[in-house]
């Protein structure tokens, strides 16, 4: 009888033991999913640290980036505002300078017309293609 009851608590043992390490198991198996919810909660944490750091420092580029262009721009503006003002006093002398050839051509022609209008003008000496050059 003594054996049978160190066998039956020996079997009672074991199956304590067997009982103990199943919940042991169970037990780790949890912790572990719970670890690997909050690694991954951490990293989702981490990762979206990250991305909103660097959301704001292209934000940053993207703002200096714009306040430079738009610093170019009104530079261009102004070269492009000069640069007309000089083409329109081109025009303005080109055109001057049409109207006094033109100017000059009409009154070689009046003084020409007058010249040849004058009583005797053929037997003078001087004509009037002579009179103009001079």
């Amino acid at each position: 009888m003594l054996k049978e009851l160190s066998l039956q608590l020996e079997g009672e043992k074991v199956q304590s033991l067997e009982e103990l390490k199943q919940q042991h198991l169970v037990e780790m198996d949890n912790l572990k999913k719970k670890l690997r919810s909050e690694a991954d909660v951490e990293i989702k944490k981490a990762v979206a640290e990250a991305e909103t750091r660097a959301l704001e420092r292209i934000s940053k580029i993207k703002l200096d980036h714009d306040a430079e262009i738009a610093g170019y721009k009104a530079q261009i503006t102004a070269e492009h505002c000069v640069t007309e003002k000089v083409r329109l006093e081109l025009e303005k002398e080109t055109h001057a300078r049409v109207a006094a050839e033109e100017r000059v051509v009409e009154v070689k022609n009046e003084f020409r017309y007058f010249i040849n209008t004058l009583p005797g003008h053929e037997n003078s000496c001087y004509d009037a293609d002579y009179m103009l050059t001079r």
